[in-house]
């Protein structure tokens, strides 16, 4: 198996140690290899393949998605990608493996705020990695307020400490990590992009084995080891839960 391509998330080492421990029993599945079936649903197995491995490499986000289908860098996205509706026309998604929701956190002398309309003022500037769902909300529902987005998260969380924005928007558990949040919105779901035009078999082995954790009960174990929130991970196997903007 190639690489599993994946943005590198300063600070934010608990949302990637579960990705990671994810990641990695996919890949441990036999199915993850494909192989010569002739059938055109395979019937993966759940025995367990030594001898396979995962390669992590990193990549910008905005190329993230072209790099996945340029076919020469990766074979599969983890990276705390939110499945939308416009993504879905460039990428296949397995079953969600976290469902978050969007927050704000604050900066020095910000005001409170009750809910996330309340940002959508003249004179509020909001920090946001561009791209993102949150850059892709703030656009498409805070018009009045000014929008300021950077390349990578540690850049917003750079311009919130130095004054530069007076909010930061963006995934729940990692704006947790840098502040109090002040507001949190809109259930999101993380899934692993495979390319939209593959035969299916890495999605399949991949589906294969986020189920085989969940069933199991190996993910509530994971996700207790790494998160003191509820586990409240969708069950989207039989339903669309991808976001509309």
């Amino acid at each position: 198996m190639r690489a599993l391509g994946r943005e590198f998330l300063m600070n934010n080492n608990k949302m990637i140690a579960m990705m990671l421990t994810m990641s990695m029993l996919a890949a441990a599945f036999a199915g993850c290899l494909g192989g010569e079936e002739e059938d055109d649903t395979p019937d993966w197995s759940i025995s367990m393949a030594s001898d396979v491995s995962a390669d992590f490499v990193e990549s910008a986000w905005d190329p993230i998605i072209p790099n996945l289908n340029a076919d020469d860098m990766c074979d599969a996205i983890i990276s705390a990608m939110t499945k939308t509706d416009e993504r879905e026309q460039a990428v296949d998604f397995t079953r969600a493996y976290y469902t978050s929701s969007q927050a704000v956190i604050g900066g020095s002398g910000a005001a409170s705020i009750s809910a996330v309309a309340d940002l959508n003022a003249s004179g509020t500037t909001i920090g946001v990695q561009s791209g993102t769902t949150s850059d892709l909300y703030a656009q498409a529902n805070l018009g009045a307020a000014t929008i300021s987005a950077y390349d990578d998260f540690p850049s917003v969380i750079a311009a919130l400490n130095n004054g530069d924005v007076h909010y930061a928007m963006g995934d729940a558990p990692v704006l947790a990590l840098e502040g109090t949040l002040m507001v949190t919105f809109s259930d999101e779901n993380f899934g692993m992009a495979v390319q939209g035009d593959s035969s299916g078999e890495l999605l399949g082995a991949l589906n294969m084995a986020i189920g085989a954790m969940v069933d199991s009960g190996e993910y509530d174990i994971i996700f207790a080891a790494n998160f003191d929130d509820p586990n409240t991970l969708a069950d989207d196997t039989d339903a669309d839960t991808a976001t509309a903007y």
